[in-house]
């Protein structure tokens, strides 16, 4: 029996998840990053729709609020703690190789793919 069976699959599949939401990004002629204006209402709707959780290798809960590419067309993010404060002085960051959220990630992406915007 192989004891990592099927962490050796999470694992493919966050990386698959990583890899297609580059593409997505990087094909999309509308922009590169989603990042929500929550003046608009329609996007503020999405934006509280599309919140999603991970871990952070320092074993802290953020709120992911939008992902894009940077320059060398690596996944970027922007984050909310849970208490409604801005994350890493509201800058954008790369997940540490210890936080797991890809496929989360990809599923912001392509849900939200219309709200892209050029940087």
């Amino acid at each position: 029996m192989d004891a990592k069976k099927y962490l050796n699959q999470i694992e493919a599949i966050e990386q698959m998840a990583k890899e297609e939401t580059i593409q997505v990004l990087k094909n999309n002629a509308q922009g590169h990053y989603i990042e929500f204006d929550c003046d608009d209402e329609e996007e503020n709707e999405a934006y509280c729709e599309s919140l999603f959780n991970v871990m952070t290798g320092d074993d802290e809960i953020i709120l992911i609020c939008a992902v894009g590419l940077d320059e060398n067309n690596h996944l970027i993010f922007k984050a909310e703690t849970l208490s409604g404060f801005a994350y890493n002085d509201d800058e954008w960051f790369e997940f540490d190789e210890f936080t797991i959220g890809y496929a989360d990630a990809y599923n912001f992406v392509v849900t939200n793919l219309q709200y892209a915007k050029k940087r």
